[in-house]
C-alpha cells in the first residue's frame, strides 16, 4: 500500500520533510485562492442605498447634537 500524504497535516513522523512541503505547498495556494477573493471583494464598488444615506445621516445629527449641548 502506498504512503498518503495529508496536505494540511502540519508534519508526520514517516516522512517529515515532504509532509512539510506539501503543507507549504497547500498553504501558499490557499493564500493565492483566498487573496484572490479578497481583492475580487474590495474592489466591489460600494452601494449607498436610503437606508444607509439615513443612518449617516442620523449619526451625523446625533453628533451634532452633543457638540452643541
Amino acid at each position: 500500500m502506498r504512503k498518503r500524504l495529508n496536505r494540511v497535516a502540519i508534519a508526520s513522523s514517516d516522512n517529515y520533510s515532504s509532509s512539510r512541503k506539501a503543507h507549504i505547498n497547500y498553504l501558499t495556494e490557499q493564500h493565492n485562492n483566498n487573496s484572490v477573493a479578497l481583492v475580487a471583494i474590495a474592489s466591489r464598488p460600494v452601494i449607498v442605498d436610503d437606508l444607509h444615506q439615513f443612518e449617516l445621516h442620523i449619526q451625523q445629527e446625533i453628533k451634532s447634537f452633543r457638540e452643541r449641548r
